[in-house]
């Protein structure tokens, strides 16, 4: 498990049990490069298929598989990522943060 999720772990969960849109567009809006790092490594392990999720949400997150490839996309800068997730909403992250959360808990209390 990379460092970078590690380090922004808090980070990610605010961002999962966020209920307000605002608050989620805020943290979004406010986000460091490493906390965009992040949800780009996530997103690239999810297209790439390294993390291991069920039929039914890989199905859910096929709707947005052309904003995942924007975000895993390595020649797009820092900026371009945190417009493509704000505009996004939260279908993303009700769907794939949850999943990715539980299993990068795990792996930190072993």
């Amino acid at each position: 498990m990379s460092n970078c999720l590690i380090e922004n772990l808090p980070f990610l969960k605010l961002l999962q049990v966020t209920e307000s849109e605002d608050q989620h567009q805020a943290l979004l809006d406010t986000a460091t490069p490493s906390q965009i790092r992040a949800l780009t490594e996530i997103c690239h392990n999810t297209l790439y298929r390294h993390c291991k999720l069920d039929r039914r949400t890989r199905k859910k997150l096929h709707k947005n598989k052309k904003l995942l490839r924007k975000v895993a996309d390595p020649s797009k800068r820092f900026k371009s990522k945190r417009r493509y997730l704000s505009q996004s909403g939260r279908g993303i992250f009700t769907v794939l943060l949850p999943t990715i959360i539980s299993a990068v808990s795990a792996l930190l209390a072993k």
